[in-house]
């Protein structure tokens, strides 16, 4: 018989006695005679042992945590699907790079990130001599004409204009880009919302109903019950209909590691199942036959029911649960002629260029960002600048894949955050000890030429201690006794920064709005210590779409115009201006983490 798996087992273990057990039920399992019968035992158990091993493994807790963009926060800007797809089929635009000389590459810039699947097939490219070519699949070597190919890289559904080696050829450009797309869209996207202390409640919206079951550190269930059939159109293995997602205590959204749906004792009817394999390998054909009776019992029973489980890496404090609805669907189904607009910089003086839209979208990720404070103050850089530390990771037997310990200052998001990277802000080490214990009596010395202070300029060969960017790398192998506490002195650099805000009727010289765009005169503003943000007369943040620069004239007498383009248009204009630089010392003391790790072989 197999054994049941104890709960106080680590996920580790499980894994181990199911290793051993799926070995032993192979092993009798060779030993049938008839070979259909044993063939097809071996199949069917080893899909019952996978479907387990998977299910342990999702148990496991993750090692650290990740985040993720939650796509439907874009449901709060479109209040119906109709304008949600508008808003997205509209703002798809077509970007003509031909930076490189045997090609140019069609790239293809979303809006957002729609929610609901869609499926997008590139048809053919028109051309400024008004010809069209059709979209292949793959490049052909040798071909002397222009060649027009579906990109497959990253999966980003770009499109590759390649050119032969003829001059002629290369002067006829890209205009169009043609193609379709499909999604299946539902009548509402439903929202519930629980909070960690509501385990075991049960919300309805629309007549659905959802329970949150259970949170288990990074394991969320929830039971949804909904009120009728789906639409006949819909398949419900191809499509989602319920997207759990979970933050954590900092309040950003966990990323997903695994989801399983089915009956909450599935894995018992398995383990029930595989006991009866063992005991009777010759029933096999009548045990999958039970499995798929059971499966449809289940179904018929539970079809408005779905007990799911979600599975994130990090540890989940509070749930939101989408639920799709779809008892009525819609078939979206369009052509798309989309122009391609060019996003290089240019240096001949041409006109600014359109880059049209009627679609409006929102920036969210602006809005508590340019609510924070503008600056620290030295006193307050102790409290704030937190240190992060990853440990040493000793050679392997080979005396390879050695890794420094290493603690790093990690600034807070700020306004001059904006315009400085962690290049900028930590100038250089001034002064770092360390001790061999953690109260910080016992110095331990360490030869002068064995730190570099200054991201490799002292050209020191091998140091034990370095600093680098924003952190400080050391290796304890090189100590003579393991150092457990670390006290010094880095140079930070702050900043003064300036808010103004102006109407877009009363802009200062220098800066002009025009239709979608934002166009900043470089002679007349210094763009260097200038951020620009743009609201539309809703108040919200505007999403950029790119930012281009314009020249025109040589040497000293240039004429410069930075064009920034919108998915909006802007009704206030937001900017932020850097001034004063000063560099301060800030004192750190840290105790030093212990923990040591083995590079593999």
């Amino acid at each position: 018989m197999l054994a049941l798996f104890s709960c106080s087992k680590s996920v580790e273990q499980k894994l181990e006695d199911l290793e051993k057990e799926q070995l032993a039920f192979e092993k009798k399992i060779d030993g049938i005679k008839d070979t259909a019968i044993r063939n097809q035992a071996k199949q069917f158990g080893s899909m019952l042992f996978w479907f387990k091993k998977i299910d342990i493994e999702n148990q496991k807790p993750p090692t650290d945590t990740s985040y993720e963009e939650n796509p439907f926060v874009i449901l709060g800007d479109y209040p119906t699907m109709s304008g949600l797809t508008n808003n997205f089929l509209n703002g798809i635009l077509i970007e003509n790079n031909g930076d490189m000389s045997t090609k140019n590459e069609l790239k293809v810039h979303y809006p957002f990130t729609f929610p609901f699947e869609p499926k997008i097939t590139w048809n053919t490219v028109q051309f400024n001599n008004n010809s069209n070519l059709p979209v292949k699949s793959e490049y052909l070597e040798g071909d002397q004409q222009i060649q027009v190919v579906k990109s497959e890289y990253n999966n980003d559904n770009n499109v590759s204009v390649y050119y032969p080696e003829k001059e002629t050829l290369r002067t006829i450009e890209p205009t169009f880009l043609s193609g379709t797309i499909e999604a299946t869209i539902p009548k509402a996207v439903l929202q519930f919302k629980f909070t960690n202390n509501e385990t075991g409640d049960t919300k309805e919206q629309n007549g659905i109903k959802v329970k949150l079951v259970s949170i288990k550190d990074h394991m969320v269930t929830v039971d949804v019950t909904t009120a009728g059939p789906t639409d006949p159109s819909v398949d419900p293995d191809k499509i989602d209909l319920i997207k759990v997602m979970a933050t954590d205590k900092t309040n950003k959204f966990l990323d997903h590691s695994g989801s399983s749906t089915g009956p909450e004792d599935l894995m018992d009817f398995f383990q029930d199942i595989l006991e009866k394999i063992m005991d009777h390998p010759e029933d096999v054909k009548k045990l999958e036959k039970e499995m798929e009776k059971m499966q449809k019992e289940h179904e018929e029973k539970n079809k408005n029911q779905t007990h799911y489980r979600a599975f994130f890496r990090g540890s989940v404090e509070d749930v939101v649960v989408y639920i799709f609805d779809y008892s009525k669907a819609t078939k979206l189904k369009k052509a798309l002629k989309l122009p391609a607009y060019s996003f290089s910089n240019s240096s001949d003086g041409r006109p600014i260029a359109n880059i049209a839209t009627t679609t409006t979208v929102y920036d969210r990720s602006l809005d508590d960002l340019l609510k924070q404070k503008a600056e620290l103050t030295q006193g307050e850089l102790s409290k704030e600048i937190k240190i992060e530390q990853k440990p040493y990771s000793k050679p392997n037997k080979a005396g390879q894949y050695e890794e420094k310990a290493q603690f790093s200052f990690e600034y807070p998001k700020l306004l001059s955050t904006l315009f400085m990277d962690d290049f900028r802000r930590y100038e250089s080490l001034t002064n770092v000890s360390f001790y061999e214990d953690k109260g910080g009596s016992k110095l331990i010395n360490i030869p002068k030429d064995s730190i570099d202070y200054n991201n490799g300029e002292g050209y020191i060969e091998n140091p034990w201690v370095e600093f680098q960017v924003n952190r400080v790398e050391y290796n304890p192998a090189k100590f003579p006794v393991k150092p457990k506490l670390a006290r010094g002195v880095i140079k930070v650099m702050l900043a003064d920064i300036k808010k103004t805000s102006y109407a877009v009727n009363k802009l200062p010289a220098g800066i002009k709005v025009s239709g979608n765009k934002l166009i900043i005169d470089g002679n007349l503003v210094n763009t260097n210590n200038s951020n620009f943000y743009v609201k539309d007369k809703t108040g919200k943040y505007l999403k950029q779409i790119t930012t281009l620069t314009n020249t025109k004239g040589d040497g000293f007498d240039v004429d410069r115009t930075v064009v920034t383009y919108y998915y909006g248009v802007p009704h206030t204009i937001e900017r932020l201006e850097q001034s004063d630089l000063r560099t301060v010392d800030h004192s750190f003391e840290i105790v030093l983490t212990e923990e040591v790790k083995q590079a593999r072989d």
